[in-house]
């Protein structure tokens, strides 16, 4: 799983126990193996708990425990965060000038700037870039108001080395708080979003084959 679903109302829960149904319409009963990376990682999380004891692997890839992060991300920096995962998608960093633009300006204005810079495919447009904004937004409001309750089971977490998601006093990002079966953290080569791209996403699929 990626990043997350659709966007509109509705809560993660919703959005986990959706998957779940496709999951079980395929295969009824478990072992389930089950993984995502950044919001997909929470989304992953939650399914796991609602899945119950079938679980036979659960992976989380980059991404802070749920409420781990801390306050509620305001607007203007909601907009730069998502300039930046555009430009990160595509392999590429998000100038300071970037950043500042995205959390102040219009968003057109933000955003033919940012294909001037060529940070966002040239055949974007600015309807369909506003649609993705308001999916990040909305999977961003469905974090921020997602209370988890603990997991009995173990999970894997997976972390970039540059990533951004870090905490110097605690390395399981808040989730040895939530399993009950401890927390395996593995580090990997890259970034947050070059770890789901070819060379690194190769070394992700050997690790999660290893954790079986």
């Amino acid at each position: 799983m990626g990043e997350g679903g659709k966007g509109g109302e509705g809560s993660l829960e919703e959005m986990a126990s959706i998957y779940v149904e496709a999951i079980r319409a395929v295969q009824p009963e478990g072992p389930y193996r089950l993984g995502g990376w950044s919001m997909g990682g929470v989304v992953a999380f939650e399914m796991a708990r609602q899945l119950g004891g079938d679980v036979e692997q659960l992976a989380v890839l980059d991404v802070f425990a749920p409420g781990h992060s801390g306050d509620t991300v305001d607007e203007a920096t909601l907009r730069a965060w998502f300039a930046r995962d555009l430009a990160g998608l595509l392999g590429k960093p998000l100038p300071r000038e970037m950043e500042d633009l995205s959390a102040a300006a219009p968003l057109p204005e933000a955003f033919a700037r940012a294909q001037e810079l060529g940070l966002l495919p040239a055949d974007l447009d600015f309807a369909a870039a506003a649609r993705r904004f308001e999916v990040f937004r909305s999977n961003l409001r469905r974090m921020e108001r997602y209370t988890a309750q603990p997991y009995p089971g173990r999970i894997q977490l997976f972390r970039a080395a540059g990533s951004h998601f870090v905490d110097p006093a605690d390395p399981t990002l808040g989730w040895g708080a939530l399993a009950a079966g401890g927390v395996e953290l593995r580090e990997l080569p890259g970034n947050h979003w070059a770890i789901v791209r070819s060379p690194a996403v190769e070394a992700v699929a050997e690790a999660l084959g290893r954790g079986r």
